[in-house]
């Protein structure tokens, strides 16, 4: 039986839908030879309902860590992600910088976007076809975000009062 090749040009994301990796986890990734770099389309931080694009390589990856602006993290980094240094290497590059844009934020990983794309204008670029539930699976999820934190909250005054 053959394997299939895991096609780094192709968009991949966190889910095997990439409808999914980038509506509910808010990235996708590819590789582009040419830049020897991960091309990045990811929900920006300032505008949740737009996109925005980036790039980050391997070596970043590695350098921010080893001797970069992120040195003294390492340890809290990989208690966070629950893996050694060695085995996150080796988890798939979308897992490691969903990974990153979590623990640090977007704006750290990929610094400031001023160019921001609609859910619509996405769909169009990746040939995916554009539902309006994909706006809404996003607010979905703030509201259900929200209404855990309330919820939290609202269970600890609970328990500090009695």
């Amino acid at each position: 039986m053959a394997t299939k090749k895991f096609d780094r040009t192709v968009w991949h994301g966190t889910d095997c839908d990439k409808v999914t990796s980038l509506f509910e986890y808010g990235l996708l990734v590819r590789y582009i030879t040419k830049e020897k770099s991960w091309q990045c389309i990811y929900r920006n931080p300032y505008e949740p309902n737009k996109f925005s694009y980036s790039w980050i390589s391997e070596e970043d990856m590695r350098e921010m860590f080893l001797t970069g602006w992120a040195k003294d993290d390492l340890k809290s980094f990989c208690s966070y992600v629950g893996d050694t240094w060695n085995d996150w290497l080796l988890r798939p590059v979308a897992t490691r910088i969903y990974d990153l844009v979590s623990y640090y934020g977007a704006e750290e990983i990929f610094g400031n976007s001023y160019r921001t794309y609609t859910a619509k204008e996405v769909c169009l670029s990746l040939r995916i076809k554009y539902m309006e539930e994909y706006e809404v699976r996003y607010e979905r999820n703030c509201i259900t975000i929200n209404m855990k934190t309330a919820f939290i909250i609202k269970m600890e005054t609970y328990m500090l009062d009695n």
